[in-house]
């Protein structure tokens, strides 16, 4: 692994911070999920404002497991599932490729999250290089 700089790369990438939710550029997007079915990869922002405490980060955590419970029940499974709580409106989308979980305000409409999660998708598909490791060593 020495040979190839694999052992670098590695320490190169705990060095650097994680990107924010800011930096996709969708206003209305607080926080995502993405799991890339093809990788076996995950990416999500760094959890920031307005889960700074211990308490929004417990909530927000608790609206991830909702949304994977419910949309991979063994009794009624779900493709997409969109949701409106008091603080945040959250929608699951699973497909064959992707898994993606987004969370927004608590104002946010339907159209409004789809046409996000598609801006989502098209800047993930633009960073995956730097998002996923898409290629990998042979020993």
């Amino acid at each position: 692994m020495k040979g190839h700089g694999c052992i670098q790369a590695i320490n190169d990438s705990l060095a650097r911070e994680s990107y924010r939710i800011e930096q996709v550029g969708i206003p209305d997007l607080r926080h995502f999920v993405y799991k890339s079915k093809g990788t076996l990869q995950y990416t999500a922002p760094r959890i920031t404002r307005p889960y700074t405490e211990v308490e929004d980060r417990t909530r927000l955590m608790g609206l991830y497991q909702y949304l994977h419970h419910r949309i991979h029940s063994s009794v009624r499974p779900l493709k997409i599932l969109f949701h409106v709580g008091s603080k945040e409106t959250v929608l699951g989308w699973v497909t064959p490729g992707f898994e993606l979980y987004a969370v927004f305000g608590p104002l946010v409409t339907k159209p409004v999250a789809i046409s996000s999660v598609n801006k989502l998708l098209r800047w993930i598909k633009r960073e995956e290089d730097r998002l996923f490791i898409l290629s990998s060593q042979v020993y």
